[in-house]
């Protein structure tokens, strides 16, 4: 399960939460995301997780947002007789897709962009455990 967690710089953050909307806010970026990463990569739909976000008082060196995605690698989580484990293409075509998504989603908001940046961070020998596991 792909789990997207945004870390946001004070500027991204005080926009999402500006007059208290940011809840709604994240929550419409969160769904474009989850579909970003699911057009990218294969991998059952409805599978992907966004948690809430993290934010940076004092960033240095880096974007205003960002993408990290945790994901398990290396078990045929999707029964496909092959360990997942997106390549580096695949990676680089997930990062695209995204910071994409996230240009529209600010576009629609009528915001000018932040710059986003992606990291792709898989977890050898791990498992996720779910609520009911």
């Amino acid at each position: 399960m792909p789990q997207i967690l945004p870390l946001l710089a004070e500027k991204a953050w005080n926009y999402l939460n500006v007059f208290n909307l940011g809840d709604e806010r994240l929550h419409r970026l969160g769904e474009c995301l989850i579909r970003a990463v699911e057009k990218a990569w294969p991998i059952v739909k409805g599978d992907v997780a966004m948690s809430a976000p993290q934010t940076w008082r004092a960033t240095i060196n880096e974007a205003d947002m960002q993408l990290q995605i945790h994901y398990t690698v290396g078990e045929d989580e999707y029964g496909a007789g092959d360990p997942f484990m997106p390549t580096l293409r695949k990676q680089k075509k997930l990062a695209k897709r995204l910071k994409k998504a996230v240009r529209r989603f600010f576009r629609k908001e009528c915001v000018s962009p932040f710059s986003v940046s992606v990291w792709t961070r898989p977890h050898y020998g791990g498992h996720y455990f779910g609520p009911e596991d």
